[in-house]
């Protein structure tokens, strides 16, 4: 595969106003609350600027949680574009224009996640729309949890009029005492097909890929980042904590791995890291 920039996906806290039954975290938040780490800005933009120096530009996806409600984030955020190229994840639209007026040019870009349970379809939609105007919103995500599947096409329809659009996660986890993605019907598979998510290019998929052992470039091209800063190689092998972290951004000498590393994961979710396979 030709080199490219690394990326880092970073839960930058676990703290959200929402609380989704679908959402990674839901069945453990409250254990995740002590957790939470906020050293500061100064100490933030350190680790990061020492990375951009190591690195160069990479290209860094801030999710959570939620990322508008941590402490100063606005700011924190706007500095963050004049060192990397920065994507964000977040549920609250209303703060998007004052960030894309604070971020330097072409260096930010947003998704809005929408959570049906949480908020109207139309307030959601106008709110989407209006952050759209800034030029940093590009498409709205929802989680394809199995309660929403028959909605979808209603849900593409009010986005798409306002020139929105919207990709589906697959659901990854359990509902109704069956464990997903495996648990979709086709009916159901067929619903979620037209709006399936990608990521480098490659559709993500609702069958995982076996990847255990393979050689694999996350931890050399890409990280997921907690909130206290730990570093793990990718999302299947952070998914249920079964690996220890094989660095921290706030430790001076963090580095990535110098090359590929066999995949510690049982299976890649989505297929969403297999782009990085060797």
């Amino acid at each position: 595969m030709a080199m490219r920039p690394p990326h880092f996906d970073w839960s930058i806290h676990y703290r959200c106003p929402n609380d989704c039954p679908y959402c990674w975290y839901h069945a453990v938040r409250p254990t995740l609350e002590p957790a939470n780490f906020y050293p500061g800005a100064e100490t933030v933009l350190a680790a990061w600027r020492r990375i951009r120096e190591k690195y160069g530009e990479c290209e860094l996806s801030i999710t959570g949680g939620e990322p508008f409600s941590y402490p100063g984030f606005i700011p924190l955020c706007a500095e963050l574009t004049r060192l990397h190229r920065v994507f964000i994840a977040t549920a609250q639209c209303a703060g998007i224009p004052e960030l894309a007026s604070l971020s330097e040019k072409g260096k930010l870009e947003i998704s809005a996640s929408f959570h049906p349970e949480s908020v109207a379809l139309e307030t959601f939609a106008e709110g989407a729309w209006k952050a759209a105007a800034s030029g940093v919103l590009k498409r709205v995500w929802l989680v394809g949890w199995p309660p929403f599947l028959e909605r979808l096409s209603s849900y593409n329809a009010e986005f798409s009029r306002r020139g929105i659009e919207m990709k589906v996660y697959p659901f990854w986890g359990n509902w109704a005492g069956r464990e997903y993605p495996a648990a979709y019907t086709q009916a159901q598979r067929e619903l979620i097909a037209p709006y399936l998510g990608a990521r480098e290019g490659q559709n993500m998929q609702l069958v995982p890929k076996k990847t255990a052992g393979l050689p694999c470039r996350a931890g050399q091209l890409h990280a997921v980042i907690h909130p206290d800063g730990n570093a793990f190689r990718c999302g299947g092998e952070n998914y249920r904590r079964q690996q220890a972290p094989f660095g921290n951004i706030f430790s001076p000498d963090f580095a990535l791995l110098d090359g590929p590393a066999p995949c510690r994961a049982d299976v890649c979710p989505h297929n969403e890291w297999a782009f990085l396979l060797a």
